[in-house]
């Protein structure tokens, strides 16, 4: 069994985890997988990259990370070959929870540095760093071992029970660096524990307090923006969701989701859908189960709890449509919802408290019905709509 480099460099680190009970992953050393795509397949997604739409853009700017939300080609069959090298590469059955796409670049206006961190997450999770396209190299390490992977090559490696940053330099002004991250998670979840995550929080506080950012930077600026130009003002901070945010009812996010056709079927069978109607539907639960899972991914160490589900028709935008995405509040309860547009060739411009969002079929977002103003900009053609509540524990909103 290989063992990280931080354990010879930091006899103390060592000691520390001698000292903590076993997280699992700890031990499971990073794989280079090669040659994922297809020519064809890499050549599409890379356009697609080229070709993103500006203005859809949306950074974390304590990052220069920017979020790009791919249409794969081939996708169930890429998620097929995902899941059969990372079952056989860790030993036991995974399977593709998520699929998120990103842009490592300084033309945002925001330095480009990512700290010494682990993913916290409800359950064990494992990662395909996918490189899409990158015109320079920029290391991942993992607890002081490094490792640098070119295009159509993926490092797997384990989210929840390693520590890993990116190597803290300066990269070039014209530099980009497009990555495809694949999610991975057991076919039976296996829960995070609580000492799990306090043991890797003390490993995490560990590396943020002995690795160094980029300089001239001081280790309390790992995760604060640094705005490096004016072409910050086009792309301002954007949060996304993490285990560090108090209030996560006003976040606010796109993700890839498709709702299956055998899915659809179901819903359609069990409602009678009305125009600019709000229709309750039950569920199956097999689809609860996975669309809770979305949520606890989404929403990591938020105490959440499935509450309804709905389906809205809207085949015009009038005033009235304000009210379909709203819940009052009772007793103080927030909810958290998330929209999965369900005709394949729908798309619907939603602006939530001044943001706006473009959704198509295969993606979903995250809003709050009673925290946040959501109101439709516009529709391309009638389009049918999943939307799913959950209960937000409320110590978690305080």
């Amino acid at each position: 069994m290989k063992t990280f480099l931080a354990q010879e460099k930091y006899p103390k680190y060592k000691n520390m985890i001698n000292s903590q009970t076993h997280v699992p992953g700890q031990d499971f050393y990073p794989v280079l997988i090669k040659n994922l795509l297809t020519a064809d397949e890499l050549k599409d997604l890379q356009d697609i990259y080229d070709n993103f739409p500006e203005d859809r853009i949306k950074v974390q700017a304590y990052s220069a990370h920017a979020s790009i939300y791919p249409t794969l080609k081939n996708k169930e069959d890429i998620i097929k070959r995902v899941e059969k090298l990372a079952s056989e590469a860790v030993g036991e059955e995974l399977v593709v929870l998520d699929i998120e796409g990103a842009r490592y670049s300084r033309e945002f206006g925001w330095e480009a540095k990512l700290g010494p961190h682990y993913d916290a997450r409800p359950v064990e999770m494992y990662v395909l760093d996918f490189h899409v396209k990158s015109n320079e190299d920029w290391k991942l390490i993992f607890e002081c071992d490094e490792f640098t992977f070119g295009d159509n090559e993926g490092l797997l490696f384990s989210g929840t029970g390693t520590v890993h940053w990116r190597d803290p330099i300066r990269i070039r002004d014209d530099s980009r660096i497009d990555l495809l991250f694949f999610w991975l998670q057991h076919k039976n979840p296996k829960p995070i524990s609580d000492q799990h995550s306090k043991n890797m929080k003390e490993r995490e506080k560990f590396f943020l307090s002995n690795i160094n950012p980029v300089r001239p930077l001081s280790k309390d600026q790992w995760w604060k923006p640094i705005k490096i130009s004016e072409a910050a003002e086009k792309h301002p901070h954007y949060q996304k969701i993490s285990a560090e945010i108090l209030n996560p009812v006003i976040q606010n996010e796109i993700y890839t989701h498709p709702i299956l056709n055998q899915e659809k079927e179901m819903i359609y069978l069990s409602c009678k859908i009305k125009n600019n109607e709000i229709v309750s539907v039950n569920l199956d639960e097999n689809m609860t189960k996975k669309i809770s899972e979305k949520m606890l991914h989404i929403y990591t160490e938020s105490s959440i709890k499935f509450f309804d589900s709905c389906v809205i028709r809207l085949s015009n935008i009038d005033d009235s449509l304000s009210k379909i995405f709203h819940k009052e509040k009772e007793d103080g309860q927030d909810f958290v919802s998330i929209m999965f547009p369900m005709s394949e060739d729908g798309e619907i411009k939603l602006d939530i408290d001044g943001k706006e969002f473009v959704i198509k079929h295969d993606y979903c977002v995250t809003f709050s019905e009673n925290n946040q103003n959501v109101i439709v900009k516009s529709i391309n053609a009638p389009i049918d709509l999943l939307v799913c509540s959950f209960k937000i524990n409320k110590k978690d909103n305080q």
